[in-house]
């Protein structure tokens, strides 16, 4: 049995813990101040409620995690934590339910909050919801981490926060230069601004720093940007004291769906009307120019130094030749379709590295080219891995015939 002195209480992953079991709990915590929940997914709003009436009434819970609680709390339970007025720690990170209703709530009720944590909350969360939390001022840690909605707009109203140490935007796409230089010029008690793989930051920040020289030691995080290493090290003699980390800490599991950062390059450059054509379009492979092949060997698709040996990235073209194309070429929208077999041909110089010999056809006139016979031809316009393999896997020279 609960002793009702009870003041810390720490049941993270008790996947069994239900309602009842809340219950039982709010009954006896008249003196608890401290309250770990995260990853218990077995109780729903009911549960929750009981225990933020009871320490409504008591005026003492300082310290709740609700991390990564499940679909069974929802957003009008969450909303309920904006009553406890005297909580100073509060993590509800990692669930989905969390929109702006609940930010708000929490922005206006949890008036003496010094840390928040709502990283990879991917509910209905606005700019509007980020700016009300402009309200909690006695903040000290904020983390909005990987939420697609966090972009320079409403970070200027975080900034105005005077006691704001720890900034924590990794992931958030919609952060750019203009907003990290704010917060470095502008938040004289900053100590940490991690920007770990917001990709929208780069070495065009120097221009909109000023030389700052403050009593407080800055930790800068930008792993995952687009800053060079010479870019840190001019950053390091304007911001003095700090110390820069090219360290990514962001968790790519944690990002949305939606994420820019988990579409392939050439996708999420493209226009949006080629995304639907881009998506369907077949790829094949294409190997690097210096690759010696083995015939008699397995190609792995990463070499010693960690490089790849090849790459699915453009679509089979139409060329003078399959060596004719390169890795991350975008082909034009003319060029994408093979128009039949017979113009699938091989060059000289192509022909002799398949087959590992230089001579096989050194007495043939130039004015021929080499050409695969019918019978070996590809059964469709392009070729996948397998097919490409298995092409290599010839080395009879009785495939191909002269065309004049």
């Amino acid at each position: 049995m609960l002793h009702s002195t009870l003041e810390e209480i720490n049941l993270s992953s008790c996947t069994r813990l239900n309602d009842a079991g809340l219950q039982n709990l709010a009954s006896h915590s008249e003196n608890l101040q401290y309250l770990d929940l995260s990853r218990c997914s077995g109780f729903s709003d009911s549960g929750l409620l009981e225990i933020c009436e009871v320490s409504e009434k008591a005026n003492n819970l300082l310290h709740l995690s609700l991390k990564e609680l499940g679909s069974n709390v929802t957003f009008w339970g969450l909303e309920r934590v904006g009553s406890l007025q005297h909580l100073i720690y509060l993590d509800i990170s990692r669930n989905f339910t969390v929109n702006d209703n609940v930010l708000q709530a929490v922005a206006t009720g949890c008036s003496v909050l010094t840390y928040l944590n709502i990283e990879g909350c991917h509910g209905d969360i606005t700019c509007d919801g980020i700016m009300s939390l402009s309200a909690c001022e006695q903040l000290k840690e904020l983390n909005i981490s990987y939420i697609m909605e966090v972009c320079d707009e409403c970070v200027v109203f975080l900034v105005n926060n005077e006691k704001l140490r720890k900034l924590i935007l990794r992931s958030c796409n919609g952060v750019t230069n203009q907003c990290a230089a704010l917060c470095l010029n502008q938040m004289d008690n900053l100590c940490l601004l991690d920007l770990s793989d917001c990709f929208y930051v780069d070495d065009l920040i120097l221009n909109l720093l000023e030389q700052r020289f403050t009593s407080k030691f800055i930790e800068l995080v930008v792993g995952g940007t687009k800053i060079s290493e010479e870019c840190v090290r001019q950053l390091e003699e304007r911001l003095t004291p700090c110390t820069i980390s090219l360290q990514k800490y962001s968790q790519s599991m944690l990002k949305n769906n939606a994420d820019l950062t988990l579409i392939p390059s050439d996708e999420f450059l493209s226009d949006e009307s080629d995304s639907d054509e881009r998506k369907n379009q077949r790829t094949m492979h294409v190997f690097q120019d210096d690759i010696d092949f083995d015939m008699n060997m397995e190609y792995p698709n990463i070499d010693e130094d960690g490089e790849k040996l090849w790459q699915v990235e453009i679509p089979i073209a139409e060329s003078n030749g399959i060596s004719d194309l390169q890795i991350g070429e975008i082909v034009p929208d003319e060029e994408k379709q093979v128009h039949s077999e017979s113009d699938i041909k091989l060059d000289t110089e192509l022909k002799s590295e398949i087959l590992g010999k230089e001579d096989w056809d050194e007495d043939v006139d130039d004015s021929f080219e080499w050409q695969i016979r019918e019978e070996h031809m590809f059964d469709t316009n392009y070729c996948d891995k397998d097919e490409v393999d298995e092409f290599f896997d010839y080395d009879d020279p009785s495939i191909y015939e002269l065309q004049g």
